[in-house]
């Protein structure tokens, strides 16, 4: 499970996104293909491990939809002539625009000291910011930093970047709007965010066929829901122990 990847050179080793670990470099991530393919792993994508899973199958995932994704990643796929399975946040990638998340981190970036930074990453200041609905999450970034909000220097890919992605034999799957936690919406919110993502992934002549839980949060309600709408599957971070549907608990490990 990957986020986003980036040559060590540009990696700063304080930058919020690399001790969060949703920042890893190119070289990690050649490292561990070479290690896999060294033990006689095949790479798929987790559509095709649904179809086909053998105890030597290893399935990449990218989640939110990073331009750097389709800069560096899909080089080093073709390299290894290997597939992965990428989970764009469709809602940031189809308007050019950035998630709330991005702003957040970029203020711890640039405002608060090395010491005070693991609240804001991964305590309980944190946890209160990613429980917020989306736009939740905007009001708290306005009122963050008070003044004009700043550029940052970060982008998503465009539906041109996804296409050529899907064209190539990698999959593209779901994984919200605007990654909103789907067990903290109301029934109806989460069906009117679901649909949205499908129309446009649409548009973009992509049907999504497996789906990532922002946060790697789901209940029974959500798995019902893809269940119903024809999905094969669908990936979390830690699995709930209600054993509600084996291919919608798929469990994936931080590569970091």
């Amino acid at each position: 499970m990957f986020h986003r990847v980036l040559p060590k050179s540009l990696i700063n080793e304080q930058d919020a996104y690399y001790l969060r670990g949703t920042l890893v470099s190119t070289e990690l991530l050649e490292s561990e293909i070479e290690k896999n393919l060294k033990q006689g792993y095949v790479f798929k994508t987790l559509s095709m491990a649904i179809d086909t899973s053998t105890e030597k199958t290893s399935v990449l995932t990218f989640d939110d939809g990073y331009e750097d994704n389709f800069k560096y990643v899909f080089p080093i796929l073709n390299k290894y002539k290997i597939k992965a399975t990428f989970y764009p946040t469709i809602g940031y990638c189809i308007n050019n625009t950035i998630a709330p998340l991005d702003y957040y981190y970029h203020f711890i970036n640039k405002n608060v000291l090395e010491n005070e930074k693991s609240d804001w990453i991964t305590g309980n200041r944190k946890r209160d910011f990613i429980n917020l609905k989306v736009k939740e999450q905007q009001t708290f970034i306005r009122d963050l930093y008070k003044t004009e909000i700043p550029e940052v220097a970060l982008r998503y890919m465009n539906s041109e970047e996804i296409k050529i992605l899907s064209e190539a034999g990698n999959e593209i799957g779901g994984h919200t709007l605007h990654h909103d936690i789907y067990t903290n919406l109301s029934s109806d919110e989460v069906h009117s965010d679901y649909y949205s993502m499908k129309k446009h992934f649409k548009g973009l002549s992509i049907l999504p066929e497996t789906f990532a839980y922002s946060d790697g949060r789901y209940n029974e309600s959500i798995v019902n829901l893809l269940i119903k709408d024809g999905l094969k599957g669908a990936c979390t971070i830690k699995a709930n122990t209600e054993n509600l549907a084996p291919n919608f608990e798929i469990e994936r490990e931080f590569c970091n």
